[in-house]
């Protein structure tokens, strides 16, 4: 028989397998007694048998037995089966009867017939045969498709049954006639054919079934994966929410309006170019404040949607800061292009971004650009707001225009005010969105208000007020808006009138108006509130969510409260908080998806004007609604660092808890985490309760977890670098008020009793004993402490001519190290196992878990520290961090730098800061600038002044624009100038860079500020360079007299005054008072450095060299001796500063006359020299000069004259036949040459 050429659906199959069923199991003795015990009953089907053969005695019959065995090994199948099939019997047909009932039935009832159990035994082993994949059917036994099968399983079990218990029913005549007739075999033919058939059919329907569930399965997985992957991928980039700013602006649209621009000239032969050049893809839209530019924005992009046209969109915000930067605008048009061009594609993308680690600008354009080349159809960039970008417009705009250069199907459009677009646009196409454009639509806007109000909506007044609205509205939408919510508010006709008369003009007056309405209205309590909402919106490094504000609000009021009425925190929350602020604020701010916003960055400029530019000078109670920037910063650094010491169940915060849940928890604790000491640093000068509330916050175990937590902030490159600024502003709050040293002590005393405290709980080797002990080492090395700008900072004492004299001073590293420790710590061998594990860690990573970094990263700068050298493993780890370096945060590479930095290995930590510098090509963020100085330093020291020059530009032009010009990481890039011109003798402009910082230093930190001071002492020693000694002397003194007043005798930057005045009078030839000054400045340094410190032993040759000029060569004798010692001992016998010395040794006994001495001092001089300098250095033919003096002085006119000829020949070739000091050993050998013709 053909198979049908079509299936019935699967309900009609299964419906008709229930009838089958049922119809089967009716033709079963239900009412047997018998058969009620094998539905009820729990023994197998083998222990039915065996009972039966036991019943008839029949056990010891050998086919007894081997049928006994047969039944015995299907036990364990029979009841798998049975399970299997019994659900969708009873689930299904509603049946309550096991598969195995009507078997052990006839087995029962036939008396025990061997027939009878070979025939059954046949049936199951012909079922078993087929159905051996009980996993499957177990598993699938819901499905309906197999449940059918199972169903005509049981229906054939059943009518076997059936049959045979028919057989054995009749008499015995009557089954022999019957097996004459038909045999038993031919009787059951068809019944087990047709199980046959059905156990195929389910065997074949489980595996078809499985398969189709697999594919499913596979299928939703596969979906799963994507969708997480493009999670993944979604917080990998941040891009921002632009989404549900996009959904707000077109909600905000009035059905019928924006319509005008579809029509406009410009914006339709703009729309319809081809063949078109970069600037010719660029339309610019602006117009005033409030005009409508975001609105229209979103109509167009859902215009375009609505025309299937590739449209992105982005908004820049004055008053979100993940929304000011062109890194913010990048991230969201790459993620809403990536969900137009296919799953594929676009994780083929994002997995090439992910495996070169956190991206910078660069990779983003890059891959933005990758993936607009896979859109061929016409795509539209639509970006609002372009003049509240912070960074800079000329790169906005060059970027775009590459970018349309390369896509020629590509169109931007930009919306932003006219200061911005008018000035720097570089297209031909541009539309103002003027009172004329507009007009229309707000008549329609107007229209749209006055229907929803019932008092404006009749008739008599409807007229007087749309025409009043919109002559008076020069085009404004949000003045329209806020002066229809205004009449709305009229309870009468006659308020509707007088409304009118008085309404403002612009959005100035405007707010002018609506703040005196506020004061006229509310209630002190209310007016507490709006100034605290209004502030805090403001000045919050982020949006605020609803339930951040109403806790900082909360706790504002808790902190200002008499402490004898103090309640608890709960009766200080706001009570229906959305609806409070929108009342006590006046319109002023808006509230969406529980984020509180200004409505517009016009009313955050309008608040937060100077106090002489504040229009509401008459009204005092609408003046105190300004917001005082520093007095915001306070407020809300008050209520931060209140919130952080509240919670005592955060005071053990491990890193390894979930940030995400603590937020959640404690809903303002993120916030004041992430940005309290930001506002610290922008509050003014630290009042008392301020200094009280932070000293309680460090002296707390609160203070712990934050310190634990703050590094991980730092090495988060999504977070631009903002926190690690913060720092910097902070430390410096604290140096300009003159708490730093006071809160390092508490700092210290904290950090010693939480490692007693895990020491104690953890013991020594737990992995959070030494993580906090590993910070501690670098919180207590100096070069490691978050630093300012001016750390590293040195002068480079240039030298006179060294002549025989030795009255010039000298090029040695004791005079850079003294401007090193006047700013030290404002800016600035490892194992091989453990350098084998960060190489590998490296080696299979994409992206570096920030913990991880962590980790790695304290442990690699302790062990440099302890190394001080470059083992083999960290020449290779170098290797492979700068190979892996996209993996590695930009912090973690910068801190890296400076490790190697402070190695002294220079070109190797250049390399690690390009290497971050990379990471950072096109964004404008405060560690960019950081690193760059650090490059700068590096030049430097390397005495590649050029390059330093041009590095140290780089930062300040960056700096300037990012931070300001009176910020004092700008002020120390200034300085940076002035030391690198001092360091080339361009003293003229190396004056003028130092002036210019003074002028800085002075409004910034304050005249009495040590700082201030340093800057000081660098003038003065500007001015020794030019030999201007009287002014130079005056700058020192000043300095020192700041100096001894302000951090004591004994401080280092007082004693290198010192010194430096004696200098000044040593040049000037007063060596009574230089050797006064350099006595005293011994003094000081024994007491505070130790008499063998190399800054000591440089005051020690200041003295002896001071005896030299007096001619008390004694004594000079007598201390160049003891410093020789120290120096051999510190710097070795080779050191360039040692060989100085010997030198002058030399010179001292060539002083006395005493000639064998002084040859012998400068030979073994030459020796060394010529041994460790290259063969055509100055300073060799400089020993050789003083070696033929004294020659000449003994009267060995030839030895002499050798020597001067050889220096004469090493100087012209180094120096030139015109320098001074050539000239001089020319003059010296000509005269000895007449002298030995003339027979001398």
């Amino acid at each position: 028989m053909s198979s049908p050429s079509f299936s019935p659906p699967s309900t009609s199959l299964q419906r008709q397998a229930i009838e089958n069923a049922r119809a089967a199991f009716a033709r079963l003795p239900n009412g047997d007694v018998v058969f009620r015990q094998c539905i009820n009953q729990k023994d197998t089907v083998a222990e039915i048998m065996k009972m039966t053969t036991e019943r008839y005695r029949s056990h010891r019959d050998k086919r007894s037995s081997r049928l006994l065995q047969g039944f015995q090994h299907y036990t364990l199948w029979l009841q798998n089966i049975s399970g299997v099939v019994d659900v969708a019997v009873q689930t299904q047909a509603g049946i309550g009867c096991p598969l195995w009932a009507p078997v052990k039935f006839v087995l029962q009832v036939s008396k025990y017939h061997a027939q009878v159990a070979e025939k059954i035994l046949d049936m199951i082993q012909t079922i078993s045969d087929t159905l051996t994949r009980f996993q499957i059917y177990e598993k699938l036994h819901k499905d309906t498709i197999l449940q059918i099968a199972l169903l005509n399983i049981f229906t054939d079990v059943v009518v076997f049954c059936v049959v045979t218990f028919r057989y054995f029913r009749r008499g015995a005549l009557v089954r022999l006639g019957g097996l004459i007739a038909s045999p038993f075999k031919e009787e059951l033919a068809e019944v087990t054919e047709r199980l046959k058939t059905h156990a195929k059919i389910v065997d074949h329907t489980a595996v078809a079934t499985e398969l189709v569930r697999a594919s499913e399965f596979r299928n939703h997985m596969l979906s799963r994966e994507r969708l997480d992957m493009k999670l993944k991928y979604e917080q990998w980039l941040k891009p921002s929410n632009v989404r549900e700013v996009y959904q707000h602006l077109l909600s905000s649209k009035l059905y019928g309006t924006c319509n005008w621009i579809w029509a406009h000239p410009t914006f339709v032969k703009w729309n319809n170019l081809s063949n078109s050049t970069a600037s010719d893809q660029l339309l610019c839209i602006h117009g005033t404040n409030g005009c409508g530019k975001s609105v229209l924005a979103s109509s167009i992009v859902e215009a375009l949607n609505s025309q299937q046209q590739h449209v992105f969109f982005f908004s820049f915000s004055g008053t979100d800061a993940s929304r000011q930067t062109l890194d913010a605008l990048v991230r969201a048009l790459l993620w809403q292009l990536l969900q137009e061009i296919g799953d594929e594609q676009s994780f083929s993308i994002m997995q090439s971004l992910i495996s070169r680690g956190p991206p910078i600008s660069s990779d983003l354009w890059d891959a933005f650009d990758r993936a607009a080349s896979l859109v061929t159809e016409p795509m539209y960039w639509v970006i609002d707001g372009v003049d509240e970008c912070k960074d800079s417009s000329q790169e906005l705009f060059r970027q775009l225009l590459d970018l349309l250069a390369l896509h020629s199907n590509a169109r931007a459009i930009l919306l932003g005010r006219p200061c911005l677009l008018q000035a720097i646009s570089p297209t031909i196409y541009a539309i103002e969105i003027s009172f004329s454009l507009n007009k229309a639509d707000i008549d329609s806007f107007i229209s749209s208000e006055l229907s929803k109000s019932e008092v404006l909506s009749v008739p008599e007044l409807r007229h007087s007020v749309s025409k009043t609205i919109q002559e008076k509205s020069d085009g404004m939408f949000l003045w329209v808006k806020l002066m229809m919510e205004d009449l709305s508010k009229s309870a009468s006709r006659y308020e509707v009138i007088h409304r009118l008369r008085n309404l403002p003009r612009g959005l100035e007056e405007t707010y002018r108006f609506l703040l005196g309405q506020l004061v006229d209205r509310l209630d002190d309590f209310e007016l507490r509130l709006a100034r605290s909402v209004l502030a805090f919106t403001v000045v919050a490094c982020r949006p605020l969510k609803l339930e951040e504000l109403q806790y900082a609000h909360a706790l504002e009021i808790k902190l200002a409260s008499d402490p004898l009425e103090e309640r608890p925190f709960q009766d200080y929350l706001l009570v229906r908080p959305m609806q409070k602020i929108l009342h006590v604020c006046g319109g002023l701010v808006a509230i969406r998806g529980g984020i509180v916003r200004l409505i517009h960055l016009s009313v955050k400029e309008f608040l937060t004007r100077p106090e002489g530019a504040w229009p509401c000078e008459n009204d005092h109670k609408a003046k105190g609604l300004r917001v005082n920037l520093e007095d915001s910063h306070r407020a809300l650094a008050t209520v931060g660092l209140g919130y952080l010491g509240m919670n005592e169940s955060i005071s053990r915060l491990q890193l390894t808890d979930s940030l995400s849940e603590l937020w959640t928890w404690y809903p303002f604790l993120e916030y004041a985490w992430r940005y309290t000491f930001h506002h610290l640093s922008r509050s003014g000068a630290p009042s008392s309760i301020i200094l009280s509330k932070l000293s309680l916050f460090l002296r707390s175990e609160k203070s712990v977890s934050w310190v634990e937590l703050w590094p991980i902030l730092l090495l988060d490159d999504g977070s631009t670098g903002s926190e690690f600024q913060d720092l910097m502003d902070f430390m410096l709050w604290l140096q300009k008020s003159g708490h730093e040293q006071n809160f390092s002590e508490i700092l210290g005393n904290v950090f010693n009793e939480e490692l007693a405290s895990r020491v104690s709980a953890f013991g020594e080797d737990d992995v959070r004993t030494k993580r906090w002990r590993m910070i501690m080492e670098l919180s207590e090395d100096e070069d490691w402490q978050i630093q300012t700008k001016d750390g590293d900072v040195i002068v480079n004492v240039q030298t006179e001519d060294r002549n025989l004299n030795a009255e010039s001073e000298d090029v040695t590293s004791n005079a850079q190290d003294e401007f090193a420790d006047i700013t030290s710590g404002v800016r600035t061998a490892t194992t091989s196992t453990e350098a084998s594990q960060f190489m590998a860690l490296l080696n299979h990573a994409t992206t570096l878990p920030l913990q991880r970094q962590l980790d790695w990263l304290l442990r690699l700068q302790c062990q440099l520290h302890r190394a001080k050298v470059l083992t083999d493993p960290l020449k290779l780890l170098l290797r492979i961090i700068l190979q892996k370096a996209s993996s590695v945060s930009v912090n973690v590479l910068w801190a890296i730098g400076r490790f190697y930095e402070r190695l002294g290995k220079y070109n190797e930590a250049l390399e690690v800061y390009h290497a971050a510098l990379a990471k950072l090509e096109n964004r404008e963020v405060p560690i960019k600038f950081q690193i760059i100085y650090c490059v700068g330093i590096i030049h430097w020291k390397l005495q590649s002044y050029d390059m330093a020059l041009e590095f140290f530009q780089k930062t300040l032009i960056g700096e300037e624009r990012l931070l300001g010009t009176d910020h004092i990481n700008t002020l120390y890039s200034i300085e940076w100038i002035g030391n690198t011109y001092n360091s080339q003798q361009q003293f003229s402009e190396a004056l003028e860079w130092y002036q210019k910082t003074l002028i800085g230093k002075e409004r910034l930190l304050g005249t009495d500020h040590k700082d201030t001071f340093v800057t000081i002492y660098m003038i003065g020693v500007v001015y020794h360079g030019l030999e201007q000694y009287d002014n130079a002397l005056k700058w020192f003194q000043k300095a020192l007299i700041g100096e001894e007043r302000l951090l004591g005798t004994d401080h280092i930057n007082t004693l290198y005054s010192m010194e430096w005045i004696g200098r000044t009078y040593y040049s000037q030839q007063q060596f009574s008072e230089a050797l006064e000054w350099y006595q005293k400045t011994l003094i000081g340094k024994e007491r505070l450095l130790g008499a063998d410190h190399i800054n000591t032993l440089s005051s020690m040759e200041w003295i002896g060299r001071t005896y030299y000029s007096q001619q008390q060569f004694s004594e000079a004798l007598e201390w160049y001796q003891k410093t020789l010692i120290g120096k051999e001992r510190l710097l070795g016998a080779d050191h360039i500063n040692t060989l100085y010395l010997m030198e002058w040794i030399g010179d001292t006994y060539y002083g006395q006359q005493q000639y064998p001495e002084a040859l012998g001092w400068y030979q073994k001089t030459l020796m060394r020299r010529e041994a460790m300098l290259e063969a055509n250095d100055g300073d060799i033919f400089w020993t050789m000069e003083r070696i033929a003096k004294v020659y000449d002085k003994q009267g060995q006119y030839d030895k002499a004259l050798e020597w001067y000829q050889k220096a004469l020949t090493g100087m012209v070739a180094t120096l030139g036949a015109d320098h001074e000091k050539t000239l001089d050993v020319k003059h010296n050998t000509e005269s000895l040459i007449q002298q030995i013709s003339e027979g001398r």
